[in-house]
């Protein structure tokens, strides 16, 4: 059931400080029930415009203070889709929570993300999964920790932060440093593909890089023998 939020700023003047600026405070109202949050920001009250709930003005400071502001409006706006889309309950505490990320899980890294898959696939190896596909899964390991490395000047990177361009120059990395064919490298790329798809079921990351990323495969030509390398083959086999 989708709970509607209500947010009001205001500026707390009777906690002024000893420079008469006051505090600006987010009340965040769910359900008729209401949240204090502290946006981290002071002011001069007669600066404040309560009807348009902002700073009037325009230096720099106050530009940032109102930049700030719309942008904690974006914040739950997310926050508020998000846990709507997950059919989560929906309160001021756990807004607030959420955009304060008390709530966020630790920062997942890639290499490790992916080690942990593939140590699992070691396990699978020759059960569920065929040996090469288990080695293959290593392969693609080090070339993502080669790519890391010599792109980023990094030893891992965060998952949260891949993106489409991360992606797009993998697969130049494979094709330039890595010599591999156009299949080849899209075929690493669909492997690390599984590894997204992991990190999402997880929440480790925000958004999918591969959308809008489009893998197509190049068509093989195969060559068949003719009738006298048949009969060759033939003979050769005989012998």
């Amino acid at each position: 059931m989708r709970t509607d939020f209500h947010t009001h700023f205001h500026v707390l003047a009777k906690k002024k400080n000893k420079r008469g600026l006051a505090p600006i405070y987010l009340r965040l109202t769910v359900d008729r029930k209401r949240k204090e949050y502290s946006i981290s920001r002071r002011i001069k009250p007669e600066f404040w415009n309560i009807k348009l709930q902002k700073v009037m003005g325009n230096n720099p400071n106050e530009k940032e203070i109102n930049t700030h502001i719309n942008n904690i409006r974006h914040k739950l706006n997310k926050i508020h889709q998000i846990l709507s889309d997950n059919d989560e309950s929906i309160t001021a505490s756990r807004m607030v929570q959420e955009l304060k990320g008390e709530n966020k899980s630790p920062l997942k890294m890639t290499l490790e993300a992916f080690k942990e898959h593939n140590t699992q696939m070691d396990h699978l190896s020759g059960k569920s999964i065929s040996k090469s596909t288990a080695k293959r899964y290593w392969t693609c390991y080090n070339h993502i920790k080669q790519f890391i490395n010599e792109e980023y000047r990094k030893d891992d990177y965060p998952m949260n932060e891949i993106n489409h361009h991360f992606i797009s120059k993998f697969e130049y990395f494979l094709k330039t440093k890595r010599e591999c064919n156009h299949n080849s490298a899209l075929k690493y790329v669909n492997n690390f593909k599984k590894i997204v798809r992991i990190a999402l079921a997880n929440q480790w990351m925000d958004r999918d890089p591969f959308y809008n990323y489009k893998v197509q495969f190049e068509t093989v030509e195969r060559e068949f023998l003719n009738e006298e390398e048949i009969q060759k083959l033939i003979v050769e086999l005989l012998h």
